[in-house]
């Protein structure tokens, strides 16, 4: 499957996904979250995934606000769709009507 399918798939069943971010500049490593849309991002016109990371390595503290990432998925290599996980819900802050979502290929 490709990640394109992966990501809808993921949100589709609300399964969190687990996945590398090899973008220049950014802390390599395995990052885990909940994803909950994928769509082209109105300015920059990337396809870009909004995930709540629970879990992993990220450039800023998790710990701190709510853990809210965006990330291009030309950027996103070995995505994994964690079946064996409970289904997730809406996180904390989760805007559906958001803006940003002008052009949307797949939400929760």
């Amino acid at each position: 499957m490709d990640k394109e399918s992966l990501i809808i798939e993921a949100i589709k069943n609300r399964k969190p996904i687990k996945f590398q971010y090899k973008k220049s500049g950014k802390i390599l490593g395995i990052r885990i979250g909940n994803p909950h849309v994928f769509f082209i991002h109105p300015t920059t016109k990337n396809k870009e995934v909004h995930i709540f990371q629970t879990d992993g390595v990220s450039d800023s503290n998790l710990n701190i606000g709510l853990p809210w990432r965006m990330f291009i998925i030309n950027f996103m290599e070995d995505i994994e769709i964690l079946q064996g996980e409970l289904s997730f819900q809406n996180a904390e802050g989760y805007n559906p009507d958001s803006p940003i979502y002008t052009n949307i290929i797949a939400k929760i």
